[in-house]
């Protein structure tokens, strides 16, 4: 794992510039509408040399998680793993915690939301562990 080093060799070939670059030098799309409702569109589709499609949307969790934090710095190679990730349905940040030795008690609400209420209906969060787990497919 890259956690000790501050950069990786190679960083800026996965930076966020290049990887839209690439993009639309290969006839990707750069935006799109990932999520219903959003006006940000910061979903993308990723292709190959040839143009064709290899995975929806390359996120900046795994460019990080499979490249940078483990010295990867290949687009194509990076978007060959998430697209394998997909095949599977596996997500690609929660299994790279996974391998790090993090687990779903780590993976919760700070205490706060539980307690204190909040804005902008001043009601606190009251969902029990085992149906958010049951909803996020733990």
């Amino acid at each position: 794992m890259n956690s000790y080093r501050l950069l990786i060799n190679g960083w800026e070939k996965i930076s966020g510039e290049s990887m839209a670059e690439m993009i639309e030098q290969r006839g990707g799309k750069k935006r799109h509408m990932g999520c219903a409702q959003c006006i940000v569109h910061c979903s993308n589709e990723f292709v190959d040399e040839g143009g064709n499609y290899v995975t929806s949307s390359l996120e900046y969790e795994t460019v990080w998680s499979m490249g940078g934090m483990t010295g990867v710095a290949d687009l194509d190679i990076i978007a060959a793993l998430d697209r394998k990730c997909d095949d599977i349905g596996v997500d690609t940040m929660r299994e790279f915690n996974r391998r790090a030795g993090f687990t779903k008690a780590d993976d919760r609400l700070p205490e706060f939301f539980y307690k204190e209420p909040l804005p902008p209906h001043n009601t606190v969060f009251s969902i029990d562990d085992d149906v958010l787990d049951a909803a996020l497919a733990f």
